[in-house]
C-alpha cells in the first residue's frame, strides 16, 4: 500500500488488513524501486543496463552526461527552485525536467481554481487543490511555495476563513510568478480553445460517477470531485 496515512500504527493496521508492505508518501524513487524489485517475480525483472525505457539502445554515456549537465544548468537558473532538493525528490534531472513541464502547464488553471474556491468559500475543494500544489511544488524543489500551500491546506481543513482570505492572494501570486520563469524554458503554453464536442449530461454524470467509484475503491480520502453542477459551472 502507498498512502499518505502516516499516523502512528498505520503500518501495522495495513499489514493486519492483508497488505504485503507499506510505503508512506512522499516516497523516494529509490525506495519505490527497491520495493518493486523485492516483490516482482525474479523472472519478470530485467535490469536495464544497456536499454532505456523505450527498449532502445541507450545514448553514449558522454552524450547522456552532457545532456544532464545542460538540463541542470538550465534549471539552476530558475528563481525559486532548489535543484538539489528537486533532484533528490525526482531521482534524476531527466524526471525533474518532465515534472517541471507538467507543473508549468497546470499553473494557470490551478491558480484560477484556488482563487475561485477561496472566494466562494468552497473549503473542501480549496483544500484539495492546495494539497495538490503542496506536493507538486515540493517535487520540483519550490520549497517556499510548497510550505505556503501546506499552511493553507491546514487552514482549509480547519476552515480558517480569515487566514485563507488573507494569505490566498499571496499564494496565487507566488504560484503565477512561475509562469514567466518556466515559459522562458518550455515556450508559451497552447491556450487555443478546445474544439472537441461537448459530451451529453448523461455521459458527464456517468463519467463523474465512475471517477468517484474509483477514488472510493482506493480509499483516497484526500481526493474528491466537486458535484456535477460545480464542474459544469467551471467548464
Amino acid at each position: 500500500v502507498l498512502t499518505a496515512n502516516v499516523i502512528s500504527g498505520a503500518r501495522e493496521e495495513y499489514l493486519a488488513a492483508g497488505f504485503d508492505d507499506y510505503l508512506a508518501k512522499p516516497v523516494s524513487g529509490e525506495v519505490l524501486e527497491k520495493t518493486i524489485y523485492k516483490y516482482l517475480p525474479p523472472e519478470k525483472v530485467i535490469k536495464a543496463d544497456s536499454i532505456d525505457f523505450n527498449g532502445e539502445a541507450k545514448k553514449d554515456d558522454g552524450q547522456e552526461q552532457d545532456r544532464e549537465a545542460e538540463l541542470r544548468s538550465t534549471i539552476e537558473k530558475i528563481e525559486g527552485i532548489d535543484i538539489d532538493v528537486a533532484i533528490t525528490n525526482c531521482d534524476n534531472v531527466n524526471i525533474l525536467w518532465d515534472a517541471l513541464e507538467e507543473f508549468y502547464l497546470a499553473i494557470r488553471s490551478k491558480a484560477a481554481l484556488i482563487e475561485k474556491y477561496a472566494e466562494v468559500g468552497d473549503y473542501r475543494n480549496y483544500t484539495i487543490l492546495v494539497h495538490s500544489l503542496k506536493g507538486s511544488a515540493r517535487l520540483i524543489g519550490a520549497q517556499q511555495l510548497s510550505a505556503d500551500a501546506a499552511y493553507l491546506e491546514d487552514c482549509g481543513d480547519n476552515e480558517n476563513k480569515e487566514e485563507i482570505a488573507a494569505k490566498t492572494p499571496r499564494l496565487v501570486s507566488d504560484y503565477l510568478a512561475y509562469l514567466p520563469r518556466l515559459e522562458a524554458i518550455f515556450g508559451k503554453a497552447d491556450d487555443e480553445e478546445d474544439d472537441r464536442p461537448e459530451i451529453s449530461e448523461e455521459e458527464f454524470d456517468q463519467a463523474l460517477s465512475d471517477l468517484k467509484e474509483l477514488i472510493e475503491a482506493y480509499d483516497d480520502t484526500s481526493a474528491d470531485l466537486p458535484d456535477s453542477d460545480k464542474l459544469r459551472n467551471l467548464s
